[in-house]
């Protein structure tokens, strides 16, 4: 702006110079020549300050917009920043959100793979190993039932009230029938059995009675223990509620009426802790009715040496008759 002011004074000199010059050597023009000097002059210096003024005003309006131009994009930058660690920090937090569910579903999905199943019909079998455990318990007071009420009880001294009881016991004409044993009949029925089978009771023979027929008498009652041990575990293994009928019912747990095809589709679809629970289960029932069929091997094996220990007690009774 400073150089602008210089150039404009030296316009103006210059067209004084010429004009008082010009004027000197002009007689009578002088006076029209300063006017239209002097009117020059104050149009270039109106039009050099008009420039000024609108060149300070451009400059002033555009240094404003520049200053605003930098503030906004100050603005600007800083918001974008926040915006960019507020977008950043949301990110973070939605991923670490996404984290925790994640791994909240999969302990749900372990929860439910470890504990959601019990295996296939878990209440069944636990209600029917119950059962098998109930009859198995009561099974020892069943067989005592049955020989309270057995007349002709083994190594008991017996007097003639007993004989006069087998006797009224026998008059109905029932209980010849071993159906009440391996048929599930009442306990008086087996008992009923046992008696007539058996015989009548043997007599007291007092403080009379040699050592042998002592040792002969101790004999019969060991053999006939056995053979009413064996009836009576016949009977209480034939009942609808014994141990051997639980063990049917928890062991066609799995097998039901389709041969054990819906257990086995089940147990390959089922979680491991599903087929470890199965499988125990089946191995705890396979164990069970091994143990029973045991059992009943030890009792065929008992009656068999009973059996064959009479038999050889009676060839010898028929060889000393013969001898004598």
């Amino acid at each position: 702006m400073k150089r602008l002011s210089v150039s404009a004074i030296g316009v103006v000199l210059l067209l004084s110079g010429a004009g008082s010059a010009f004027a000197a050597s002009c007689s009578g023009v002088a006076l029209r020549v300063n006017q239209r000097t002097t009117a020059l002059e104050q149009a270039v210096v109106n039009l050099i300050r008009a420039h000024q003024q609108t060149m300070i005003q451009t400059e002033t309006v555009q240094r404003a917009r520049i200053l605003s131009a930098l503030g906004v994009a100050t603005k600007q930058t800083a918001v974008s920043g926040n915006q960019d660690a507020t977008v950043r920090l949301r990110a973070e937090e939605a991923n670490a959100q996404a984290v925790v569910a994640a791994q909240n579903r999969q302990a749900v999905l372990d929860a439910q793979e470890r504990y959601g199943d019990v295996g296939f019909n878990a209440c069944a079998v636990v209600e029917r190993s119950q059962a098998v455990a109930t009859a198995r318990a009561n099974e020892a007071a069943r067989m005592d039932d049955i020989q309270d009420l057995v007349v002709n009880r083994p190594n008991v001294a017996q007097d003639g009230q007993a004989t006069e009881d087998w006797f009224d016991l026998m008059k109905s004409g029932s209980g010849t029938s071993s159906t009440a044993v391996f048929n599930g009949g009442t306990e008086a029925e087996v008992a009923q059995y046992i008696d007539w089978l058996m015989g009548p009771p043997q007599s007291n023979p007092g403080s009379a009675v040699g050592g042998v027929q002592r040792v002969d008498q101790l004999q019969r009652d060991a053999q006939r223990s056995v053979s009413q041990y064996l009836l009576m575990r016949a009977s209480v293994s034939n009942s609808p509620d014994s141990v051997d009928a639980a063990i049917a019912e928890l062991s066609g747990t799995w097998t039901g009426t389709d041969g054990g095809a819906e257990w086995a589709a089940r147990l390959a679809t089922a979680p491991l802790r599903a087929v470890l629970l199965d499988m125990s289960r089946a191995e705890a029932a396979n164990l069970v009715s091994e143990i029973r069929a045991l059992e009943h091997q030890l009792d065929l094996e008992l009656g068999l040496a009973a059996f064959s220990m009479a038999r050889s007690t009676k060839m010898f009774e028929i060889s000393g008759s013969e001898a004598q």
